[in-house]
């Protein structure tokens, strides 16, 4: 007879929220337990770590370069001056389309 193996259960990834992240990432800053004592504790590797504090660090960095004391980046102006092009365009379209209804009425007499 063949016997079919039991197939073992694969482990399932597990996704972590940003703040369970975020607070991981300063359980290991607090030095309060071992950085792999931590990481163990969550089932995680030091590259997830190293992976987390380079997301943190470049969360802060765009968070600091948009800040309200600094204006907009260049991009958002960029954005910003492509839709006041979009909201001209639509007013002009709009008014061109209103003349066009009314001179259609003249000539049809209306």
């Amino acid at each position: 007879m063949d016997e079919k193996p039991t197939p073992t259960p694969r482990k399932t990834r597990r996704r972590l929220t940003a703040e369970k992240k975020y607070e991981i990432f300063l359980a290991t800053l607090q030095r309060e337990k071992d950085t792999g004592e931590i990481l163990r504790q969550e089932g995680l590797y030091g590259s997830d770590l190293a992976r987390y504090r380079k997301l943190i660090r470049e969360g802060a960095l765009e968070k600091l370069r948009t800040s309200a004391r600094r204006g907009l980046t260049a991009e958002q102006k960029q954005i910003e001056a492509q839709q006041a092009q979009i909201r001209q365009r639509d007013e002009v379209i709009a008014r061109l389309s209103m003349e066009r209804m009314t001179l259609e009425k003249k000539v049809n007499g209306e």
